[in-house]
């Protein structure tokens, strides 16, 4: 026995195919796996850099509602009326772009690392690096070898609770053994490549080979794989228990006997019954077979000569002979033992194996984070997705930067830089008009942010960073009647979470804060919101803000220290023409009445607009617009309106009535 649209960079969607309607499966393939939107307290008061705690000092804080606005994820309803109550399926997020891995732990895992990312440098790094390794070796042949044995990894824990237990199944068998090999395969590729880092050597150390290649040498010595999955039951190789061959050899030869004992019956039987034969079942043991005849049946009359009747099944009927109570006692319940004896054997098997592979669930964690870092790697390689750099300076700089979700929707997007902490500068404030790109620009730079706190390589061609503690957006409004706030209250709970938490390391984005509340209060609120982050000298956020208070820098305290930068375009008569390229300056108008008239609305519309905008500007009161059809329409309905106040109900003509009514 062995041991062994053209340019297109703007909040303005395209029709019909928003962000938040994107198919994701067209492009990335679908993906198993919404978030609650948690609206922040407004009662406690206390600040984030006086909390002590492990978890606040090894991940990136961004709050549900801020992941909900950049979509790292997007929980869509499933398609099919049918499913929508019990499934659902992943939208346009940036999950979706990730999602390629080849395995349910890979994407489980990759859903974790996208949830939490990190600010320790070094791990980072040590993220980037096996993301750089995997982007070269992806021409390899033993690329694919390697994502083949990662696709058949599973989680051994249902399996090894059991072990200890109860019986395992055949299934749980056959998986266990393919894991143990190829997990053993992993471990030689690893060696072939011969990478030093530091997540495969963690691999290599917790591999221990010797204790895998003997549990699987083990299970293949013992176990007889084709009859186990014949039988559907745990079956012993032959030639490994001497006591489970005889009693299997002579379960093989058991057709033979009842073929010559059911003849001997029928020879004995015959001036009684036309045929009859002998059968086997298990635990009730040997029986003669005879065919009843209906009048048996219907008179339950059931006794035959030399024969004890046992029992029926439809029109047959079971009896004993002597000849089956002989073969009884000589074979006894000879497939009752068997099954006995090899669950005993397969219990040893258990206990023999059970602490050699404990380690398991820790190598399959770490094939899981393979699996996600490859699936990080493809997209950056297919994507042209460049590696951040990460510096101890409190800098944020991007060269040609691009939205990762946006730029699927367009024919050539349109990248552009940011810079912050450079020049004493850590706040910018974006200006420009409708649609020009604004709220797709602060997604943009907090995406990329983000990505690289996740160990991911980035959308652009050069990123500069320092580690970030947190990202606050005030992009997404929640109003709602079943949680009590309008979209105002709900923009300024957002903003006071910010305040209170934020520090010289937090990355912030704020689009049009004040535009739900009257003109006077929201530019107040803003300039003030710039104020509080520009008088804090020694805790300076990267602050990113848009808004269309064109005059907001008039009202700033310390103006000198932000950047104002906004989108160029093309005003013309008939149109608008956006370049999406961010350059430095402000705003002077915003372009809404034109954009409106370029979307369609009535040139009467459109030009009692702009008179309305004209007069505001010149301070001037706005003369009400008398529209000369709706005047004699008014004429028409006051007429009819006396002639009902001197009408004599008693007297009058109905048929002259209507008729003058028409007349009107």
């Amino acid at each position: 026995m062995s041991v062994f649209p053209n340019i297109f960079s703007s909040d303005l969607l395209l029709p019909n195919r928003s962000l938040d309607e994107w198919p994701s499966e067209d492009l990335l393939g679908t993906c198993d796996d919404a978030d609650d939107e948690i609206l922040p307290s407004t009662t406690n008061h206390h600040h984030k850099d006086d909390v002590d705690d492990d978890e606040t000092d090894k991940f990136v804080r961004v709050d549900e509602l801020s992941k909900r606005a950049l979509q790292v994820f997007a929980n869509d309803t499933h398609p099919s009326v049918y499913k929508q109550g019990s499934s659902s399926k992943e939208g346009c997020s940036l999950y979706a772009i990730f999602c390629r891995c080849v395995s349910p732990i890979g994407r489980r895992e990759l859903r974790k690392i996208i949830d939490k990312p990190i600010r320790d440098v070094e791990e980072l790094n040590n993220r980037l690096d096996i993301v750089e390794f995997f982007m070269r070796r992806s021409r390899d042949e033993s690329y694919s070898i390697f994502k083949d044995h990662l696709k058949k990894i599973f989680h051994p824990q249902p399996i090894l609770s059991r072990i200890d237990v109860t019986e395992l199944k055949p299934r749980d068998w056959f998986r266990l053994t393919d894991l143990l090999r190829d997990l053993i395969s992993i471990g030689n590729i690893f060696r072939v490549w011969n990478v030093a880092l530091p997540l495969v050597q963690q691999y290599l150390t917790l591999l221990d080979e010797n204790e895998l290649k003997y549990a699987k040498n083990l299970i293949e010595d013992t176990m007889d794989f084709a009859k186990t999955k014949e039988n559907s039951v745990f079956s012993v190789k032959q030639g490994f228990d001497p006591k489970v061959d005889q009693l299997n050899e002579i379960i093989d030869d058991l057709p033979a006997v009842l073929h010559r004992a059911s003849l001997m019956e029928q020879a004995k039987y015959k001036d009684w019954v036309d045929r009859c034969e002998v059968c086997y079942v298990r635990l009730l043991g040997f029986h003669v077979q005879v065919p009843l005849s209906d009048e048996m049946v219907m008179i339950g009359h059931f006794r035959l000569p030399g024969l004890e009747f046992k029992y029926r099944i439809g029109m047959t009927g079971h009896y004993k002979s002597p000849l089956t109570v002989e073969l009884d006692s000589k074979y006894d319940d000879i497939q009752v033992k068997v099954v006995n004896l090899q669950l005993k054997i397969q219990y040893a098997l258990q206990g023999a194996i059970s602490k050699r592979i404990s380690f398991l669930p820790a190598l399959v964690d770490l094939c899981a984070k393979f699996s996600s870092f490859i699936a990080i790697a493809e997209t950056s390689s297919t994507f042209n997705y460049r590696r951040p750099i990460f510096t101890l300076d409190n800098v944020i700089e991007i060269k040609n930067g691009r939205h990762p979700l946006q730029e699927f929707f367009v024919k050539e997007f349109v990248p552009n830089d940011c810079a912050s902490g450079m020049n004493n500068e850590n706040i910018t404030i974006i200006t420009g008009p409708n649609a020009c790109g604004k709220s797709i620009y602060l997604k943009q730079i907090c995406l990329i942010a983000y990505m690289a706190h996740i160990g991911s390589f980035v959308p652009a061609d050069f990123l500069r960073i320092g580690p970030l503690d947190s990202i606050f957006t005030r992009i997404k409004a929640i109003d709602s009647v079943s949680n009590n706030t309008s979209t105002f209250l709900s923009d300024v709970i957002q903003i006071a979470k910010i305040c209170r938490e934020y520090t010289s390391r937090s990355l912030i984005a704020i689009d049009e804060f004040g535009k739900s509340t009257d003109p006077r209060s929201g530019p107040s609120l803003l300039a003030s919101l710039v104020d509080f982050f520009t008088g804090k000298s020694h805790k300076k956020p990267h602050t990113f803000i848009s808004t269309h208070f064109l005059s907001i820098g008039d009202h700033i305290e310390k103006e000198q220290l932000v950047s104002f930068k906004t989108f160029k375009v093309d005003a013309r008569d008939d149109g608008i023409i956006y370049n999406y390229k961010l350059i430095d300056g402000k705003s002077t108008k915003s372009r809404g009445i034109l954009l409106a008239r370029v979307v369609g609305l009535s040139q009467q519309f459109v030009a009692r607009a702009t008179q309305i905008e004209n007069a505001l500007r010149s301070r001037v009161i706005v003369e009400p617009c008398y529209i000369p059809e709706s005047v004699r329409k008014t004429q028409k309905l006051i007429g009819i309106a006396e002639m009902f106040e001197k009408i004599d109900l008693n007297g009058v003509n109905l048929a002259d009535f209507f008729r003058t009514i028409k007349e009107f």
